[in-house]
C-alpha cells in the first residue's frame, strides 16, 4: 500500500501499461477504464501535471492550491477542473484532506458530449483551469458514486457506467460556471471594458502586472475581485492568455527566436513560457512552429 502520494504516482506510472487495478481504503485505479480516485490528505507539495483530466474538491480543512504561477486558497467545497498537461501543486498549513478525481480526456468529452453539443466546446475553452464551490450535500453525492464504482470496480460494463455518470456529474456542475462566463463576456460595465483594454498594450504584454498597476484609477485588490466576479480569472491568468496568443501569433508568422518571443510577451525564463505554452496549446512552441 502506497504511504503517500509521491508513492502511488509511481505506482500508477507502474501500473500505466497493465489492466491490474489497485484498491485500498483511500485509493482505487482501474488502468483499464483510465480512471483513479484517491483521498489526499499530505505530501503533495511536488509540481506535477497529468495526461488526463483531473478533478478535485475539499472535504475537509483548507489548503493552498498553485496553479501556473497563481496561488490560491481553498477550502471546503472548494472544486477545481484541470485540463491535460495543467501543471500545478499544493502548499500545507494546516490539516486538509481532498478527493481526486482522474477521467481519460475521451471519457470527459463523451460526458460533455450528452450533456449538450456545446458544452466541449465550453470546458476546451475554459483555459485548462475552472473553479466552483458546491454544498456538502452535493459533495455527499460526488462520494456516493466513487462508493458504487469501488463496490463494482471488477465488474467492468457495471464501474463503467458509473464512472460515465460521475464524469456527467461533474461536467454539469461546471457548465453553469462556464455558460455565465461564455454569456456575459463583452456585457461587462464600461469602466471594466477600459480596464480590459489595457491588457492590450504591448507595454503591458511585456511588463505585465506592474505596468498594469500603474494605469488603474481602482485598487489593485478591486480590480482582482472585479475579474474574480466578471470573469472568474484573475489580471495575470487573463494576461498570460494574451501573452500566449500574441506568441502564438509570432511563431506562426515570423522568424523570430523562441527565446526572443518569449521575453517579448513578458517571460524572463523561456522554460516556463515553453511550459505554459504547452500547457495552453497542448504542444510546445517548437511543435507549434512546425505546423505551418
Amino acid at each position: 500500500m502506497p504511504k503517500n502520494s509521491e508513492d502511488l504516482i509511481a505506482l500508477i506510472h507502474d501500473n500505466e501499461n497493465t489492466q491490474d487495478t489497485y484498491l485500498s481504503a483511500d485509493e482505487l485505479i482501474i488502468p483499464s477504464l483510465n480512471f483513479r480516485t484517491l483521498l489526499i490528505s499530505f505530501k503533495d507539495s511536488h509540481s506535477h501535471s497529468h495526461d488526463y483530466t483531473e478533478v478535485f474538491y475539499i472535504l475537509q480543512g483548507e489548503i493552498t492550491h498553485v496553479c501556473n504561477g497563481i496561488k490560491e486558497k481553498l477550502c471546503v467545497g472548494d472544486m477545481i477542473f484541470l485540463q491535460t498537461n495543467v501543471a500545478h501543486h499544493f502548499e500545507r498549513t494546516r490539516a486538509c484532506t481532498y478527493r481526486n478525481l482522474c477521467f481519460s480526456p475521451h471519457t470527459f468529452d463523451k460526458a460533455c458530449e450528452f450533456l449538450g453539443s456545446n458544452a466541449v466546446s465550453l470546458f476546451k475553452n475554459a483555459n485548462g483551469y475552472l473553479k466552483t464551490n458546491i454544498e456538502r450535500k452535493n459533495l455527499d453525492v460526488f462520494e456516493e458514486y466513487i462508493q458504487k464504482i469501488i463496490q463494482c470496480y471488477s465488474e467492468t460494463d457495471t464501474a463503467a457506467s458509473h464512472i460515465n455518470t460521475l464524469a456527467a456529474l461533474v461536467a454539469n456542475t461546471f457548465l453553469p460556471r462556464i455558460a455565465d462566463t461564455h454569456a456575459t463576456k463583452g456585457n461587462y460595465p464600461s469602466w471594466f471594458r477600459q480596464v480590459l483594454t489595457l491588457f492590450d498594450k504591448s507595454e503591458i504584454i511585456r511588463y505585465g502586472i506592474p505596468a498594469i498597476k500603474m494605469h488603474l484609477h481602482f485598487s489593485y485588490e478591486y480590480i482582482c475581485r472585479a475579474f474574480k466576479k466578471y470573469m472568474n480569472t484573475t489580471p495575470l491568468q487573463y494576461l498570460n492568455e494574451i501573452r500566449l496568443n500574441y506568441a502564438a501569433t509570432l511563431l506562426k508568422s515570423t522568424n523570430i527566436s523562441i527565446l526572443e518571443i518569449s521575453t517579448s510577451v513578458g517571460f524572463s525564463s523561456v522554460g516556463y513560457f515553453n511550459r505554459i505554452f504547452k500547457n495552453h496549446f497542448h504542444i510546445t512552441p517548437v511543435q507549434y512552429r512546425k505546423q505551418g
